[in-house]
């Protein structure tokens, strides 16, 4: 039996795409490449959500002071989820930092969470995976203790994710997607 689909694509398609290789920062296997399925939902996120510096603030606090394992080894990454302008309800601890973003995205999932106004904050560095796995989900803002690669920033333009690292003492570096934070000084 074969199977057959015809698909009508809104937008022109980049055949050259097809035989593109983007080398990212894998743990683990070193070099990875990425498919052609990456490439094709590359598509940006459309969303007006928007958070102020203050609440990044407030949640890089909560991150690193919910998990009392983190809190004594910093030997694990801890990974929550915010919606709208809440404090996460959950963390996850894992010492691997794509397993603590999978468990909480998965969590989410099964909960049948909305991502479209939500913030992923992690503990490690944002890698051009992660940015991946948020990008599949929705979820318009990442916030972490660490910082990310240089892969992950050109992608995070193209895909309309606001990257927000090095999230430490108070201070915040936005990458990409400026818009989608308001600082103090903004704020009417």
């Amino acid at each position: 039996m074969r199977w057959k689909i015809d698909i009508q694509t809104k937008k022109e398609v980049d055949f050259d795409l097809l035989g593109k290789r983007l080398y990212t920062s894998g743990c683990g296997k070193g070099v990875m490449y990425s498919g052609v399925i990456e490439l094709v939902s590359c598509h940006p996120i459309e969303s007006s959500f928007t958070i102020t510096s203050e609440f990044l603030n407030q949640c890089m606090k909560w991150l690193v002071t919910c998990s009392s394992l983190y809190k004594a080894t910093s030997g694990v990454h801890t990974v929550a989820i915010s919606f709208g302008n809440n404090l996460p309800e959950f963390y996850i601890d894992d010492i691997g930092r794509h397993n603590a973003v999978d468990k909480s995205i998965g969590y989410c999932l099964l909960e049948n969470a909305d991502f479209s106004e939500s913030v992923l904050l992690c503990t490690g560095r944002i890698s051009s995976e992660i940015l991946h796995k948020v990008k599949c989900c929705g979820i318009p803002i990442i916030l972490s203790l660490g910082v990310p690669t240089h892969q992950t920033v050109l992608m995070a333009v193209d895909m309309g994710i606001c990257v927000v690292g090095f999230a430490r003492g108070g201070n915040l570096t936005v990458y990409t997607q400026h818009q989608r934070v308001l600082f103090e000084d903004t704020v009417a």
